[in-house]
């Protein structure tokens, strides 16, 4: 006997010539439905059972179809799903496994929300990712999205700080030259002056004796 929540269904006996014996039931979960618990007891010429074996019936939303990549560059991908109509539960989980072309796993991310961020991703390469949302044991079938890393990044390396930096010496080894030269003149130019400060003190004191001379 059967007890689905509180509809009491009752299978036919089953007669068999061995020491086991089995009664089945098929059930088809509907779309939208809540969850629900089948109850089973055995029933003999003895009486029925006393304790009965449960099982939980869990209906597992797949995740919409219309799964995108929400962002994707050389080395990473964000990857955005619409959230299917389910009673909201914390226990479901939503998974995303990133392959290869080649069918090897590369990454196996989980969260509670339809959203994936991806990322040390090979550039130039070809992945394909599988979506799947799982309730306790029961896990959907996949929904597919296929996604291509660019070649190369968009972004020069270091940000282009290579040629600030090569800038900002050459501003310094600049100005040490223009700093040089000053300093060259203004040493040049101090010598001149000393030179021809001495040359008319030595003619002014020529000029003084031989006015001393000839009076």
């Amino acid at each position: 006997m059967w007890k689905n929540n509180d509809d009491v269904t009752s299978t036919p006996p089953i007669s068999e010539h061995t020491e086991i014996t089995s009664a089945q039931l098929r059930v088809r979960p509907f779309p939208g439905g809540e969850d629900r618990t089948l109850s089973c007891w055995g029933v003999n010429e003895m009486g029925s059972q006393v304790t009965p074996c449960k099982f939980s019936i869990k209906e597992v939303a797949v995740p919409q179809s219309s799964c995108r990549v929400a962002n994707i560059s050389s080395t990473s991908l964000s990857l955005a799903c619409q959230t299917p109509h389910m009673v909201h539960d914390p226990s479901v989980l939503y998974t995303a496994e990133v392959y290869f072309a080649n069918r090897t796993l590369f990454a196996n991310v989980t969260s509670n929300q339809p959203n994936f961020n991806v990322s040390r991703l090979d550039a130039g390469t070809s992945y394909q990712i599988k979506v799947y949302v799982r309730h306790g044991p029961i896990t959907s079938q996949p929904v597919l999205v296929s996604a291509y890393t660019s070649r190369s990044s968009t972004t020069p390396p270091n940000g282009g700080n290579d040629m600030d930096e090569g800038g900002v010496v050459g501003g310094v080894v600049g100005g040490v030259v223009v700093t040089a030269v000053v300093v060259g003149g203004g040493v040049w130019a101090r010598l001149y002056w000393v030179k021809k400060i001495t040359a008319t003190k030595s003619n002014s004191l020529r000029l003084t004796s031989l006015d001393d001379t000839h009076p």
